[in-house]
C-alpha cells in the first residue's frame, strides 16, 4: 500500500464505489439528553473528547459522491473553528460502554494528551486524569489556523509549488524563488512528543480488536474530488481539514489519513431529507452528522494530532520555514556563485604554491604509487577549481555588499565572528556572584563533604541488590512444583528478612555515624524539633536517601520478575503456537517441542481407575507460578524508611514504608500475563500426550485374573495358546520400545517410567499366567496318560492266588503291547505340544520336566516290569504245580466227607 501512490496524491477509492465506504461500518445514532443527564461530576466522566464522542453514522453508498460534492464546495463545510467542532462532535456522555467503542468512528482515546505525571498523586498535587483532562480542554480551544495567522503564515506557503503559466519565466525582486523545497525535509522530529507507533496506538481501543482512526487536522486539498490533480499547481488550494489518520509508512515517512466532514445537509437513515426542524427533531437520533472522504499521505509536518499542543505544532512549522527559507536563500547564493565565469584578470593559483601542496600531500610513502597518478592529477583540477570558486565568490561578497539595493535578492551567509582577545581572560557581564553563591549553599545539599560521604555509602549498600534475585532461575535440574514452590518461597523470605532488618539497618547506621559528629545545624541527626526537621536539609537528603532505596528496589523487583519471565517464555516458545484441539499422534517418545535451554518442571504420568493424569494438574502450574510473582512483588512492600533510626529524637511513624512496584501496573501486567499466557499454551500438549495414553487404561486397571478370563474363555487349544502366549510376550516388546523412560513437553520433563514399568510388568505377568495355565494343561495330559501306565504297573505286580488267576494274568499282558501302543500315541501329541511350548518357554519346572520324562520312560518300565514279571508268574506256576497234588487229595477227602 505504501508504494501504490505518490505521497501527497489523493488515494482513489475500490472500483465500483465511488468514494463510498462499506454500510457495515455505519455509527449508532446519538439519543438526545436532558439537562439533568448532561451534568457530569469530576474531571473522570467528562474525559471524551470531541472526536470520541462522535457516534454518527459514516455515510456509505450509491448517494454518498453527489452529497460529498455539496459539502465540498466551500472551506466552511471541512474547516471549523473550535467552537464549531466542539458543537459537531460534543457528545452526551453516559459513561463508556462496548457499545460507544465499538460504533464510534474515533477511539474515545485519541484526544488524550500526553502527561509528565505520576500515576499514585500526592496530597497536594493536581491528580493525572485532571491534568490530562485539562490539557485535552486547552488543546481544543486553541485553533491551527488562527495561530498560523497570528505568526504571519499562509498554508499555501506550506506546499511547494510549480509556477504558474501566466508567469512562468518570470522573476520578480521580491519574490525570486518560488517555494519549491519540500517542507517535510527540513521537520525536526525532536518537536514530536510520541513516534509514528505510539500515534496510532491511540486508535486501540479496549475490547476492540481493530484499531480506529486517530483524529487529527491535515493541510489537504480543498477540492478531492479529483484524486490525479496535480499536488503542486499553482490553483489548487489548500486548507486545514478534520481527518482520521489510519495508516503509517516507513519508506516514505508520511501518514495515510482520510478526510472527516460534517454533513450539511440532514439525511434520516433511508437517504430522505429531514423537512422540517419538527421531523429532524425528531429524526436526529438517526441522522448522518458527518461522511468520509477521500484518502491521502502527507507528511508529518502538514499534519497535527489532537492530542498535541497546537502551539508546540507551529514553533515545529516556524522551525522548518526558517531552515526552507536559509537553504532557499543558500542555494540561490551557491547557484550564483557556480554561474560566474573566471575572469582573466583574476587571480589564480601560481605553479609554486600548487606544487608545495602536492609535495606536502604526497609526503606519506603509501601515496607514491603509480597507480595513483590519474587521481592527482583529478585531485589538482579540483583544487584549481575550487580556488577560481573560492576568488568569484569574494568578487561576488564583495559586489553584493557595495550595491546591496541593486542586488536585494542576494543574501551573503553571515560568517561567525572571529575574536581574538588581546589578553588571556574573556570578560564576562557582570552579575551578584555573592548573592548567587549564598542562594546555591542554601538550596544545595551538596555543600558538606559528608553529603557526598553519605550518598556514596548509600549508593554502595544499593549496590548490593544487583546481583539479587527474588527467584532462582539458574537451577539446572527439573523441580517438582511443591519443590520449586518451597525453593521460591525461601528465597522469597530470604531477601525479604534481608531488606527488612540487615539492609536497611546497615543504611541507617552508616548515614547517622557519618552525619552525628556535623552537630547542630541543616544536618542535625540529633534534632527534636519537628519543624526545624520539616525545614532541614537532613530531611531532603533522606528523600533523595529514599528515591535512591526505592530505584534500587524497583530494579532489583524488575530484573527478578524480567528473569523468572524469561525462564519461562524460553521453555515454553515452542508450544506458544499450539492450536487447543491438538492431537499428540502415535509417536510417543520423541516430542517436537523442545525449550532453548532446559525444561523447569517435573511431572509423573500416572494410569489409574479414574483415567490418564499427571501427578499435579498443569492448571495448578498457572494459579501457582502466578501466586509466586505476586508474593515476590510483595516481599519489597513492607521494606522501611530509614528515618527513624537516623533521627532517633523524633517520633517517626513506624508504618512509612519504602514504595514499590504495584500489583497493578502495566509493565508487571504484561509479564503476568505473558506467564500465564505460556503456561496456558504449555497444558495443551501436555493434556494431547495423556491422551494417547488412554488406550492402555484396561490393560493397567484389569487384575491378572480378569486379564487371563478373558483369553481363556473359550476353549482353546495348544497352538491357539501359544499365539496368544506369544502375542502377549510381542506386545510386552512393544510396550517397552515405544514408551519412553521420560520425555520433554516444552517446560515439562514427564516421567513415564513408573507406568511404562507397570504396563510391562502386567504384560510379562499375563503372559506367564498364560504359559502357567499352558503348562497346567499339558501337565493335566500328560498325568492322566501316567495314570494308565501306573494302573498296568500296579496290576502286573500283583500277586495270583491260583493258577485260573495266573491264566487270566497272562492273557491281559498279552495285551499290553496294544496298550502301550495306544499310550504311545497319545505321548507322541503330549510331546508334540511339549515341543510348542519350548519355543517360547524354554526353561520347563522341575516337576513339569520330571512328569514328562516319567511320562517317556514309562513304556521301557513297563517292558521291564513285563519281564520281571514273567518270571515271577513263571515261579507261581511251579509252586502251584507243587502243591496241585496236595490240594487234590484235599478236595477228594472234602467230597468224602460230604
Amino acid at each position: 500500500m505504501d508504494g501504490k501512490y505518490k505521497p501527497g496524491d489523493a488515494v482513489p477509492p475500490p472500483s465500483g464505489h465511488s468514494e463510498a465506504l462499506n454500510p457495515s461500518d455505519r455509527l449508532p445514532r446519538i439519543r438526545p439528553r436532558s439537562v439533568v443527564e448532561q451534568r457530569i461530576l469530576y474531571s473522570e466522566g467528562i474525559s471524551t473528547s470531541k472526536f470520541q464522542s462522535c457516534t454518527a453514522e459514516i455515510h456509505r453508498g450509491a448517494r454518498g459522491h453527489s452529497k460529498c460534492s455539496d459539502l465540498n464546495t466551500t472551506k466552511a463545510s471541512t474547516s471549523k473553528t473550535p467552537d464549531d467542532q466542539w458543537q459537531l462532535f460534543e457528545f452526551k456522555y453516559h459513561g463508556p460502554n462496548s457499545q460507544h467503542l465499538q460504533n464510534s468512528y474515533f477511539c474515545r482515546d485519541g484526544t488524550k494528551p500526553k502527561v509528565q505525571k505520576p500515576y499514585q498523586t500526592v496530597p497536594g498535587q493536581i491528580p493525572r486524569k485532571l491534568t490530562i483532562e485539562r490539557r485535552r480542554r486547552e488543546y481544543l480551544k486553541l485553533d491551527i489556523e488562527q495561530l498560523l495567522a497570528e505568526k504571519g503564515i499562509d498554508a499555501n506557503v506550506l506546499i511547494p509549488r510549480h509556477p504558474s503559466n501566466s508567469c512562468e519565466h518570470v522573476t520578480t525582486t521580491d519574490n525570486p524563488v518560488s517555494p519549491y523545497l519540500p517542507l517535510e525535509i527540513f521537520d525536526n522530529e525532536e518537536y514530536d512528543c510520541r513516534t509514528a507507533e505510539d500515534w496510532l496506538a491511540l486508535g486501540k481501543a479496549e475490547g476492540s480488536v481493530n484499531p480506529k482512526p486517530v483524529p487529527a487536522k491535515a493541510l489537504l486539498p480543498t477540492d478531492d474530488n479529483i484524486p490525479s490533480v496535480d499536488p503542486k499547481r499553482s490553483s489548487l488550494g489548500y486548507s486545514w481539514h478534520l481527518v482520521g489518520v489510519l495508516d503509517f509508512s516507513k519508506e516514505i515517512c508520511q501518514y495515510l489519513v482520510q478526510k472527516v466532514h460534517q454533513n450539511s445537509k440532514l439525511t434520516d437513515e433511508e437517504g430522505n431529507p429531514a423537512l422540517n426542524k419538527r421531523q429532524r427533531k425528531s429524526k436526529s437520533a438517526g441522522v448522518n452528522a458527518m461522511v468520509a472522504g477521500a484518502k491521502f499521505w502527507v507528511p508529518r509536518i502538514r499534519l497535527i494530532f489532537s492530542a498535541e499542543d497546537p502551539r508546540v505544532f507551529v514553533e515545529r512549522i516556524q522551525f522548518a520555514l526558517h531552515l526552507r527559507e536559509n537553504a532557499k536563500v543558500l542555494s540561490f547564493y551557491h547557484s550564483c556563485v557556480d554561474c560566474m565565469p573566471f575572469c582573466r584578470g583574476t587571480p589564480s593559483i601560481d605553479s609554486h604554491t600548487l606544487q608545495l601542496i602536492k609535495r606536502q600531500a604526497l609526503s606519506t610513502p603509501v601515496l607514491r604509487l603509480e597507480s595513483l597518478e590519474k587521481c592527482v592529477e583529478d585531485v589538482e583540477k579540483l583544487v584549481i577549481r575550487e580556488y577560481e570558486r573560492t576568488m568569484n565568490r569574494m568578487l561576488l561578497d564583495k559586489v553584493v555588499m557595495s550595491q546591496p539595493e541593486k542586488f536585494s535578492h542576494i543574501t551573503v551567509p553571515l560568517k561567525d565572528p572571529e575574536y581574538v582577545p588581546t589578553q588571556g581572560l574573556v570578560q564576562v557581564p557582570s552579575f551578584p556572584y555573592e548573592k548567587n553563591k549564598a542562594l546555591l549553599v542554601l538550596n544545595s545539599l551538596l555543600m558538606q563533604p559528608v553529603v557526598f560521604s553519605v550518598l556514596s555509602a548509600v549508593q554502595s549498600e544499593c549496590s548490593k541488590l544487583e546481583p539479587m534475585s527474588l527467584f532462582n532461575v539458574a537451577s539446572v535440574k527439573p523441580l517438582r512444583l511443591e519443590e520449586f514452590e518451597l525453593i521460591q518461597s525461601q528465597l522469597h523470605t530470604q531477601i525479604s528478612l534481608f531488606l527488612n532488618r540487615a539492609w536497611i539497618s546497615t543504611i541507617a547506621n552508616s548515614i547517622r555515624s557519618r552525619m552525628v559528629a556535623i552537630g547542630e545545624g541543616w544536618y542535625n541527626v540529633n534534632e527534636c524539633c519537628w519543624d526545624a526537621w520539616t525545614f532541614s536539609k537532613t530531611r531532603r537528603m533522606m528523600s533523595v536517601v529514599h528515591s535512591k532505596l526505592q530505584n534500587s528496589l524497583h530494579v532489583l523487583l524488575q530484573n527478578s520478575l524480567v528473569s523468572l519471565t524469561e525462564l519461562l517464555l524460553n521453555a515454553c516458545h515452542s508450544v506458544l503456537t499450539c492450536p487447543q484441539d491438538l492431537a499428540w499422534g502415535n509417536d510417543l517418545i520423541t516430542s517436537p517441542y523442545k525449550p532453548k535451554k532446559n525444561p523447569v518442571f517435573m511431572v509423573d504420568l500416572v494410569l489409574n481407575e479414574t483415567g490418564v493424569h499427571y501427578s499435579t494438574s498443569p492448571e495448578n502450574f498457572e494459579t501457582s507460578i502466578i501466586n509466586l510473582f505476586d508474593k515476590a512483588i510483595l516481599a519489597t512492600h513492607n521494606v522501611p524508611q530509614p528515618d527513624k533510626w537516623v533521627m532517633r529524637e523524633l517520633l517517626m511513624d513506624p508504618n512509612q514504608m519504602l514504595s514499590s512496584i504495584n500489583l497493578c501496573e502495566p509493565e508487571v501486567v504484561e509479564l503476568r500475563e505473558k506467564v500465564r499466557n505460556a503456561l496456558v499454551q504449555a497444558a495443551i500438549p501436555l493434556r494431547a500426550y495423556a491422551a494417547e495414553y488412554e488406550k492402555y487404561l484396561e490393560l493397567h486397571n484389569l487384575g491378572i485374573e480378569a486379564l487371563l478370563k478373558h483369553h481363556t474363555s473359550a476353549e482353546l487349544t495348544i497352538p491357539d495358546l501359544k499365539k496368544v502366549v506369544e502375542q502377549n510376550l510381542k506386545d510386552k516388546e512393544m510396550l517397552e520400545c515405544s514408551l519412553p523412560s521420560s520425555i520433554v513437553i516444552g517446560p515439562f520433563i514427564v516421567s513415564v517410567e513408573a507406568v511404562r514399568q507397570a504396563l510391562s510388568d502386567k504384560q510379562g505377568e499375563l503372559a506367564n499366567a498364560l504359559l502357567d495355565h499352558l503348562t497346567l494343561k499339558l501337565r493335566k495330559r500328560i498325568d492322566e496318560a501316567c495314570e494308565e501306565c501306573n494302573k498296568i504297573n500296579r496290576k502286573l505286580f500283583e500277586r495270583v492266588h491260583n493258577i485260573e488267576e495266573l491264566t487270566e494274568k497272562r492273557e491281559w499282558i498279552e495285551l499290553i503291547p496294544e496298550q502301550l501302543k495306544s499310550y504311545q500315541e497319545v505321548l507322541g501329541k503330549i510331546l508334540l505340544d511339549y515341543k510348542l511350548t519350548e519355543d517360547i518357554c524354554p526353561c520347563l519346572s522341575n516337576e513339569d520336566f520330571n512328569e514328562k520324562w516319567t511320562a517317556i520312560e514309562w513304556p521301557h518300565r513297563i517292558l521291564s516290569q513285563m519281564e520281571s514279571a514273567a518270571i515271577q508268574d513263571a515261579i507261581d506256576e511251579d509252586h502251584f504245580n507243587m502243591i496241585q497234588p496236595v490240594d487234590e487229595d484235599t478236595l477228594w477227602r472234602d467230597i468224602k466227607t460230604l
